[in-house]
């Protein structure tokens, strides 16, 4: 809700998302411009990692990845490659706009 609100058209995949089924998305809206990923517990950690690197493995291109959550860290989303990290969904929304903006 705090990225919709500060502009952008979302497509919500809901919860308990596999890695890919991020990928169906992303080539079923080919004017992407971010992907985020949220966890709650530290156990969803595994599958946010495979989901960020089944994205990069994808080949697609064209937009940023931000992750965040409870049990995140910005060093646990440098190690997985993300582009961008976000401790609250107010930071992820402020995060959202820098990262479109400097694309």
């Amino acid at each position: 809700m705090m990225i919709e609100s500060a502009g952008f058209d979302m497509v919500d995949l809901g919860v308990d998302v596999s890695a890919a089924k991020f990928v169906e998305a992303i080539k079923a809206n080919p004017n992407v411009k971010l992907v985020a990923c949220s966890g709650l517990l530290s156990t969803t950690m595994p599958a946010m990692k495979e989901t960020v690197a089944t994205i990069k493995e994808s080949g697609l291109t064209g937009f940023k990845v931000i992750v965040g959550g409870a049990p995140v860290t910005p060093e646990f989303a440098a190690e997985i490659g993300a582009d961008a990290y976000a401790p609250d969904a107010g930071k992820a929304a402020s995060k959202a706009k820098e990262l479109v903006m400097a694309a």
